[in-house]
């Protein structure tokens, strides 16, 4: 299994302890954004920062990232009411 198999292969779904970490590979595959946009919403506070778990290694709470993702506003097209 390749490395984007494994990326492919990567959700959103807890762990078995309710708690995962994500790599920031998996966060731009989940996101479907660009690393100079989460470096950009980190620093202006608007993204979870990364956590270092090693002097060489950084990633993220899964629980944070499904947090974000969900306080993004929903576009809303011509004639719809909002919810």
């Amino acid at each position: 299994m390749t490395k984007k198999d494994e990326r492919k292969k990567a959700e959103l779904k807890p762990e078995a302890d309710g708690e995962r970490f994500l790599s920031r590979a998996e966060v731009l595959d989940i996101t479907g954004v660009t690393y100079p946009f989460i470096w950009k919403m980190i620093r202006a506070g608007e993204f979870p920062a990364a956590r270092e778990i090693s002097d060489r290694r950084i990633c993220w709470l899964a629980s944070e990232v499904r947090k974000w993702m969900q306080s993004r506003p929903r576009r809303m097209l011509k004639g719809m009411e909002a919810a």
